[in-house]
């Protein structure tokens, strides 16, 4: 135990400390402020009060450790102030009423390729290419899947069935 006003260390015999390391250890783990590295942690409770373990660290304090950086990378953007992105709901939402007013023009196939190209853009893709193409890539199969398994009729680009 150190003091957090002089900064000493206070040693007894290990015998006498057992529950106290019990103690601590569920203490540590217990807590949702903690970092580790490999053998050594820090957990921070409320009033300022500070535990540092020695030993392995806990599974989940690893990964973070580790990798916490590139996690970090991948946090979803803050929300803005008005609390949901109007924007990208209304361009999803003309999305979906350009696939519904040109379905019956150029195709399930199509019209449905270039709805997640819409949808893809308004969530952030800036790749509208590779967009169109993984659109046809799923929007295919789904149509004959429809049409060949279900034996339900979708529009089709032209007359004899072409998609």
């Amino acid at each position: 135990m150190i003091c957090t006003r002089c900064g000493r260390w206070n040693l007894t015999p290990l015998e006498e400390r057992w529950e106290a390391i019990d103690e601590s250890e569920r203490l540590f783990r217990g807590t949702r402020l903690r970092m580790s590295t490999d053998n050594i942690g820090l957990a921070q409770f409320r009033g300022g009060f500070e535990l540092v373990r020695v030993g392995p660290a806990l599974l989940p304090e690893i990964a973070s450790w580790r990798y916490g950086t590139r996690l970090a990378r991948f946090e979803p953007e803050a929300t803005p102030p008005g609390g949901a992105r109007w924007g990208r709901f209304a361009l999803a939402s003309a999305g979906m009423l350009i696939n519904a007013a040109l379905i019956t023009r150029i195709g399930f196939t199509l019209s449905c390729a270039l709805l997640f190209a819409i949808v893809a853009f308004a969530c952030g893709s800036r790749q509208m290419v590779r967009n169109v193409v993984v659109g046809l890539l799923v929007s295919y199969p789904v149509f004959l899947m429809f049409n060949k398994v279900l034996g339900l009729n979708l529009p089709v680009l032209l007359a004899n069935g072409w998609i």
